[in-house]
């Protein structure tokens, strides 16, 4: 018999997609200006109250922001347009949101404003407060606008199908995107216009971005794109899938091709903790989860019989390791070698956290901001901040203080998503922390930050959705008469039927 796909709407996919490839189009017929458009459709959707609407909107808004500038070019209009888009949201979905019941998967995120909280005491005393309340105004309405978004998603009993088609759409034109771009290195790598310019091979110069505009926003993407996917291919599709089959094996290609080591132990990590949660969980069929666990054991043993087999893999997965190794110069992977692109930034950070070691120095600001002359606006919006790791980072702005209590979110928020199976929020959270393991971009909103975190609420309200069909699943199962319930048993496990 045919498998009828009650997951996702191809057409709706197909439509999602056209819409942010006209979208891409209109930005790049006006210089970047054409984004104000998004603004109008989410007022339209606001109006509506239509959530599908919002969350299309607050996602493209991220993808968009990190869209490659050939493709899709920022101007002025654009770096205001985003920010007005979140603000818009988090102030009417916010009040909206006060009058619905919470989901208690939107719990450990208290916690987080708990965060946000003490950092607005303690910033007065920093570096630049002015900076810091600016980024940390940024940061919160942009968290309280997917937060807002998701709890009225959840309590509203909204079907995870036009969510699904979304995320399908960005995904496909994130990894199908980039794949595309590979035989063309002058607009999918770094630094490839100035190689030209030099009279040198492109290949000389530059790392591949392919869709987006850096090989640091390629790979987290990606990486937690990937375990978005697998989550919902393991947990709901529950058989495989043609299309979640090609972008999940798109990924790892892409990554590979972004040169960043970050991703790529970002995405095997949260690879194998979505593939952990499905192998402890108790709601899949045993054929199911014996046939995945049967591939993902054959694609290990193909991979570890290639790489054995071939000096040239070797060689290539060293290489991609070191990273910044000449191609004449001796292979040897050593932690040193690993961490030295941010080790200089990891000291800087230990330094001045012992400067001020209780509440630290401010939120995202430098040393360099304390005398900084701010004269415009545009002298707030254009200050820039590169740090290290998320660890030394956050011990540098607000002190041990402060790391205790994003320690305290970060545990109750990993034991909560798992004890109550949102295996897609906790993966993409994992995500975070391990891709800030190399780029500390979490709290930057209008940067990595913001795309990141409203992935991590696409999960939530994904794993919402799944989590309420099971249990009235549960519920009607015990409603029914034994009899029944053995019936309905065989029916959804073949080899259980035929045993009986």
């Amino acid at each position: 018999m045919k498998m009828v796909n009650t997951a996702y709407q191809p057409k709706k996919v197909a439509w999602y997609l056209f819409a942010i490839i006209l979208l891409c189009g209109i930005m790049k017929a006006t210089g970047g200006t054409g984004f104000a458009v998004l603004l109008l459709v989410l007022i339209g959707a606001l109006m509506k109250n239509s959530m599908r609407g919002i969350f299309f909107c607050l996602l493209l808004t991220g993808v968009l922001t990190f869209a490659n500038s050939f493709i899709a070019p920022k101007d002025v209009v654009f770096s205001f347009a985003n920010r007005i888009v979140y603000l818009l949201a988090s102030v009417v979905m916010g009040l909206k949101a006060l009058s619905v019941r919470r989901s208690p998967l939107l719990t450990p995120f208290f916690t987080l404003f708990g965060y946000c909280v003490y950092m607005g005491v303690v910033s007065c005393a920093g570096w630049s407060p002015l900076i810091s309340y600016l980024k940390l105004f940024l940061f919160v309405i942009t968290l309280i606008a997917f937060f807002s978004v998701s709890k009225v998603y959840i309590a509203g009993g909204e079907e995870a199908l036009e969510l699904r088609n979304i995320v399908l759409a960005i995904a496909i034109f994130w990894v199908v995107g980039s794949l595309c771009l590979i035989p063309f290195p002058g607009i999918a790598k770094v630094g490839a216009q100035q190689a030209i310019e030099m009279g040198l091979p492109v290949s000389a110069m530059g790392l591949f971005t392919g869709i987006t505009n850096s090989p640091q926003a390629l790979g987290p993407l990606l990486a937690a794109t990937s375990v978005i996917l697998f989550a919902d291919l393991l947990f709901v599709l529950k058989r495989w899938d043609i299309v979640y089959s090609v972008l999940l094996l798109g990924i790892p290609v892409l990554i590979y091709y972004s040169s960043s080591r970050t991703a790529m132990g970002t995405y095997v990590a949260g690879m194998c903790f979505v593939g952990m949660c499905f192998s402890f969980s108790k709601q899949t069929r045993t054929t199911w989860k014996v046939q995945v666990q049967t591939v993902l054991f054959g694609l290990f043993l193909l991979g570890g019989i290639v790489f054995s087999i071939s000096p040239q893999i070797r060689e290539a997965t060293a290489r991609f390791a070191l990273k910044y190794v000449a191609k004449d110069a001796k292979l040897e992977i050593t932690s040193e070698e690993l961490l030295k692109t941010r080790q200089g930034l990891m000291d800087e950070a230990l330094k001045n956290f012992s400067e001020s070691p209780v509440i630290g120095n401010g939120f995202q600001v430098s040393k360099g901001m304390e005398h900084r002359e701010i004269n415009s606006i545009t002298d707030l919006l254009s200050a820039p901040i590169e740090k290290g790791v998320w660890i030394t980072a956050i011990l540098e702005e607000g002190g041990i203080l402060g790391f205790v209590l994003f320690l305290i979110f970060l545990i109750i928020a990993f034991c909560s998503f798992i004890s109550q199976g949102a295996v897609s929020t906790g993966a993409v959270l994992l995500v975070i922390l391990i891709s800030n393991l190399g780029e500390f971009s979490m709290f930057s909103m209008t940067g990595m930050g913001g795309i990141m975190w409203a992935l991590v609420f696409t999960g939530l309200a994904l794993d919402a959705a799944r989590l309420r069909k099971e249990r009235w699943a549960r519920i009607w199962q015990r409603s029914m008469p034994p009899e029944t319930a053995m019936v309905q048993r065989c029916f959804v496990d073949s080899k259980m039927c035929r045993s009986r």
